[in-house]
């Protein structure tokens, strides 16, 4: 399902550049229906991106809330190094 969605988009985004060549050599009368189709694909490309960012958005919120320690080790990167020291006297 994944790869036709990214094989639909590269089509349309193809598409999207034979129309931006055509629109230079076309008449006027062309380029208000050339312009009009450009503005309907963009809305698509705009539309998948927003899916495809509030799945992931989904996904690391489900990740977080199964395990917010683990989440937060991913943010820091690197390992811990020592033992944290603690400033109070005890």
């Amino acid at each position: 399902m994944e790869e036709k969605k990214q094989k639909d988009t590269a089509n349309i985004k193809a598409e999207l550049s034979k129309l931006t060549r055509r629109h230079l050599t076309a008449v006027d009368e062309e380029k208000k229906e050339l312009r009009d189709f450009s503005e309907a694909e963009k809305t698509l490309i705009r539309a998948e991106n927003i899916r495809k960012n509030k799945r992931e958005r989904i996904q690391k919120i489900a990740h977080f809330t199964a395990n917010p320690f683990d989440f937060g080790k991913r943010l820091s990167g690197s390992k811990r190094l020592g033992r944290p020291q603690c400033t109070k006297g005890r």
